[in-house]
């Protein structure tokens, strides 16, 4: 299969971030319904996973910055939603402009209303 060929089959596959976390908000729904205990036993194997994608992700980085073509590659894919949210999540790169100007909004909007 050429290059172009795997693009598209891989955009055709690709699920939208808002999806995924109508999944994950769906899944939370059914998780706060679970006794104390289950919610603890859920709760501490969602940080496992994600302390386990975090290390995953940052050796990933660490060996693409090696290669500049490489690490033109990730820049390009921290393009796509759903990567840049993963990314953002583990704090494995910065908030963007726009986010950046949201926070500074945001806090200056909560001192006008105090």
């Amino acid at each position: 299969m050429s290059s172009p060929d795997a693009i598209t089959k891989a955009q055709d596959n690709k699920q939208s971030l808002e999806k995924l976390l109508q999944d994950i908000e769906s899944l939370q729904t059914v998780v706060a319904s679970f006794d104390e205990r289950e919610r603890n036993t859920v709760e501490a194997l969602r940080r496992a996973i994600d302390t386990l994608h975090k290390e995953a992700l940052t050796q990933l980085i660490r060996a693409l910055k090696t290669t500049p073509e490489a690490m033109a590659a990730l820049k390009e894919a921290s393009t796509d939603d759903v990567v840049y949210s993963v990314l953002r999540h583990h704090n494995l790169i910065k908030p963007s402009l726009n986010e950046r100007i949201e926070q500074a909004l945001d806090s200056v909007l909560s001192l006008i209303h105090i």
